[in-house]
């Protein structure tokens, strides 16, 4: 007696099928020429091992049906444009499969889905294979959109300045203001710009063990700083100082806030806390594996 499950396989191998048909069918997969035309073959191969169990989920996805048949064969060729054909070969199973799935679920946010298809041809060419891991996948997921862009700019430049702004004398004592204050502008460069959830960014970068965030070191050059005071987390820091000095002062409760004078409250700064946020050698391996640099380590 044959059951549904008995079944699953067949429909499962012809749901596969198709999606592969449209994939190198569509007019973008014919014309890609010789490097593109292999790497969908070994994509189309890779598929087959890998992706059997998800092909009647992906399947039924008609989104990523249509991204199937009109995109991904030409994002791919994109990606491995200027590879020689000769270097191209299979991606290793442990990432092609998560990457294809992950991209089910993430193929309608440019950015991530950018640095899924960067991955999966960083691990099918044979000069960059060695930089792609499959822990990747994993820290791509991990990822928002909207932090994408700043990310690959932490990337590129590798080291910058930070700093965590606090209160200071004349109460003597420290309550943090701002925290993780970098020198971030807009989009064209030309004031400083802050995101509210840069904070986060940097912290999940950190656990993602991309960045490191160091405040017992800074940078020799002092001038690395000057963006500080222009920063519109330091003029909100310098406007709260003076009503958090004074609530400090009277939480002691020893009368001592008597000794201070109100001036010297008023014509207080926030104390400036430097620190630097460094690329890990994680981090290069990363953005090299995506292609946000050319950097690989050693």
């Amino acid at each position: 007696m044959t059951t549904d499950g008995d079944k699953v396989p067949e429909r499962a191998i012809g749901a596969l099928g198709d999606i592969l048909r449209i994939a190198s069918e569509s007019p973008d997969a014919r014309e890609a020429g010789a490097t593109a035309g292999k790497s969908l073959k070994i994509i189309s191969d890779t598929i087959h091992t890998v992706l059997l169990p998800l092909a009647v989920v992906n399947y039924g996805v008609q989104k990523f049906q249509t991204y199937v048949s009109q995109r991904f064969a030409p994002e791919l060729q994109s990606a491995l444009a200027g590879t020689p054909a000769e270097n191209i070969t299979e991606p290793s199973p442990m990432i092609a499969g998560p990457t294809l799935s992950a991209l089910v679920y993430a193929h309608e946010e440019n950015d991530i889905r950018e640095l899924f298809i960067q991955l999966l041809a960083s691990s099918m060419d044979r000069d960059r294979k060695r930089a792609a891991h499959p822990a990747f996948v994993e820290i791509i997921k991990g990822l928002d959109p909207g932090e994408v862009a700043i990310l690959r700019s932490v990337l590129r430049i590798g080291e910058l300045p930070v700093v965590e702004l606090y209160t200071g004398p004349p109460s003597g004592s420290y309550r943090l203001l701002e925290r993780d204050v970098t020198p971030l502008l807009n989009d064209q460069k030309t004031a400083p710009e802050e995101e509210p959830l840069m904070g986060a960014y940097l912290h999940n970068w950190e656990r993602l063990g991309l960045i490191e965030i160091d405040y017992v070191r800074s940078f020799s050059d002092k001038s690395q700083y000057d963006y500080v005071e222009s920063r519109p987390e330091y003029q909100r820091a310098l406007a709260r100082l003076p009503a958090e000095l004074r609530e400090m002062e009277e939480k002691r409760g020893d009368g001592s806030s008597v000794l201070f004078d109100q001036d010297a409250f008023l014509n207080s700064k926030p104390y400036i806390e430097k620190g630097v946020i460094n690329v890990t050698p994680w981090g290069k391996q990363f953005a090299s594996a995506v292609g946000v640099t050319s950097e690989t380590e050693d």
